[in-house]
């Protein structure tokens, strides 16, 4: 019942209210997002997380954190091989990744409430809706990093060297060649060949880093702090200097599901021998390309601008920037205009090098995960999963197989 009067009020003055207990009255735009947060936590009890009204009113962050460390606690890793460790890791991390996608819509109902409040110049009170709204986003957030801190002990459990990782990621893959006929993605098929593709000194193809790209670009849409459309490697080879510009745009604006993005981001193939990406920041008015191979970087820096490598490309994404400002509903002119606020970087120079010349595709998608999480690549960045060192590159290409297999629920 609220929820179809929800959708009716188009005019937050026309709001009545309504009695909604335990919180007394309420608007009515509002009672139609407490039917929606009373779904999400029966879905919450399904997965075992019992929770109540009661206790979202109550909660102080150190009860919530204390909360956290009971359902999902963490322990020191064993100094040797241990499966039980490993697969009780394992299991907490499956269920809070069921429950990470179970509590995505609460960002957007946070949002939308977070607006009527502002339309009906509402304070958030004590025991309110609202207050109860704003503990269960910082529960999620809370239960998202636990998961980052359990996935992070699981891979430190797994192995301790690069020869671990090796070995581990090729027993890996020899096993699912065993399922090949049915290795297969919904709704996205991803062939064997191109998973084989994450082992150790292998050069990763589009398949593999486009079914990122596309995923991780769709799943953070409610949780990345920078909303962003990714688009496929094609675009650059296939689009990026034609008309169909716009198209492209929207198929990807729609697949979103939302218009309100602030980056755009695509990785180049180049001639299947380097991948190197491209982000156009809205909200930071800023265009960088990001290259992590050391002598494509260091020797261009120092060359005048009409004699760079990637100068033509970026009078390309000046152009592009504009065409995505005018599907935004602004106004951008970057062409002949010495005036302007943006900053355009075709060698970031804060960005970490590859140690090899097979790493740069998870260089690239790594590049999508701090673009997602800070707007840009952080060169000292210690947080858990996305850490750019060369040491690190046998355990992200570990996590990627990992997360392909969950995705096929092997």
């Amino acid at each position: 019942m609220f929820g179809n009067r929800m959708q009716e009020v188009t005019n937050h003055h026309e709001c009545g209210l309504v009695d909604c207990p335990p919180f007394g009255q309420m608007r009515e735009c509002f009672a139609g997002y407490l039917c929606q947060l009373a779904t999400i936590m029966r879905k919450c009890r399904t997965n075992q997380l019992n929770l109540s009204v009661y206790l979202l009113t109550t909660w102080t962050a150190e009860g919530m954190t204390a909360f956290v460390d009971h359902n999902y606690p963490t322990l020191p890793c064993p100094t040797q091989f241990d499966q039980c460790f490993c697969e009780n890791l394992l299991d907490q991390i499956r269920r809070l990744r069921i429950l990470e996608t179970d509590l995505s819509s609460l960002y957007i109902i946070h949002a939308n409430v977070s607006l009527a409040s502002a339309a009906h110049r509402e304070e958030p009170r004590p025991f309110s809706f609202q207050a109860v709204l704003q503990n269960f986003v910082s529960l999620s957030l809370l239960l998202e990093s636990r998961r980052s801190e359990l996935e992070s002990s699981l891979f430190k459990a797994l192995f301790t060297s690069v020869v671990d990782a090796h070995e581990l990621i090729r027993s890996t893959i020899s096993r699912i060649s065993q399922l090949q006929a049915n290795f297969s993605i919904k709704p996205v098929s991803l062939a064997f060949k191109s998973f084989h593709r994450l082992r150790i000194g292998q050069w990763l193809d589009d398949e593999i880093v486009n079914y990122f790209v596309r995923k991780w670009c769709c799943r953070d849409r409610d949780t990345s702090v920078f909303k962003t459309i990714g688009l496929s490697s094609f675009f650059a080879t296939k689009v990026l200097f034609k008309d169909a510009i716009c198209k492209v745009v929207c198929a990807a604006e729609k697949k979103l599901k939302r218009a309100d993005w602030d980056c755009v981001f695509f990785p180049i193939n180049e001639s299947n021998t380097h991948w190197y990406s491209v982000c156009i920041n809205y909200r930071h008015q800023r265009i960088d390309i990001y290259d992590s191979l050391r002598i494509n970087c260091v020797p261009n820096r120092q060359k005048p601008v009409e004699l760079r490598k990637n100068t033509g490309l970026m009078l390309s994404l000046m152009r592009l920037t504009e065409v995505f400002a005018k599907l935004r509903g602004f106004h951008v002119n970057l062409k002949n205009n010495l005036n302007t606020d943006w900053e355009k970087r075709e060698y970031v120079f804060q960005v970490p090098f590859q140690p090899n010349n097979s790493d740069c595709g998870i260089y690239t998608l790594w590049h999508l995960k701090h673009i997602l999480k800070f707007g840009n690549v952080q060169v000292e960045c210690r947080s858990t999963g996305l850490e750019l060192t060369g040491d690190m590159m046998a355990e992200n290409r570990l996590r990627l197989a990992l997360e392909i297999l969950e995705d096929c629920d092997i």
